[in-house]
């Protein structure tokens, strides 16, 4: 399948609107289906409902169980249950679960994570409510390229980057992990290039 990547350092409306300009040029808009796999993050959600209506927004999976985890707690009896309730795509039987989970907690700190993952969950109810469409869905291949392209780079020990370094940077990255690197110089050594005189 073909994989285009798209990258950038601005902030996450620009962001939003230069990749509705890259969906449309693959035809994203016309496509039968489509599916949004997120970590749950506020703005992609908003992206997604804004321009991609149509989409079946799935929550990834890796960040579901980390959640579920953190805000339980390892040992908690009702974590195998919770990620029972998780695969099976049944989120409201799963708030409920959480919801009497938080009620029997004593730790102040581990109230405060349940209840925190209760939130998280009742806002991506649907991302996990379709999982019964497609299970186990996962962001890993976008974790991944974000640490291609920009993580191996740009965050090496003793590095530092300025926006504007940083965005040119990303640049040059997309051209050659997109197989763009020589379509593109050709296209600007052809841009530059003078025409001689004729001769007198």
């Amino acid at each position: 399948m073909e994989r285009t990547l798209y990258a950038g350092i601005e902030n996450s409306a620009v962001f939003g609107e230069r990749l509705v300009t890259q969906l449309q040029a693959r035809g994203v808009f016309h496509a039968r289906q489509v599916f949004l796999v997120a970590d749950g993050a506020e703005w992609i959600k908003n992206f997604g409902d804004r321009y991609l209506p149509h989409a079946i927004y799935l929550l990834d999976w890796y960040h579901l169980v980390d959640n579920l985890r953190y805000g339980l707690g390892h040992q908690h009896p009702r974590l195998v249950r919770a990620l029972e309730l998780a695969r099976g795509g049944r989120a409201y039987d799963l708030i409920q679960l959480l919801a009497r989970a938080a009620r029997s907690l004593q730790d102040l700190d581990q109230i405060h994570r349940c209840q925190k993952l209760l939130e998280y969950v009742r806002a991506n109810r649907v991302g996990i409510t379709n999982y019964r469409r497609v299970p186990f869905a996962s962001s890993g291949p976008m974790e991944k390229a974000i640490d291609i392209l920009a993580s191996r780079r740009l965050k090496s020990r003793g590095m530092s980057w300025r926006r504007r370094g940083a965005h040119h940077m990303i640049r040059l990255r997309l051209l050659r992990l997109n197989n763009r690197w020589d379509e593109f110089w050709n296209q600007r050594r052809q841009a530059q290039r003078r025409e001689w005189p004729p001769a007198a």
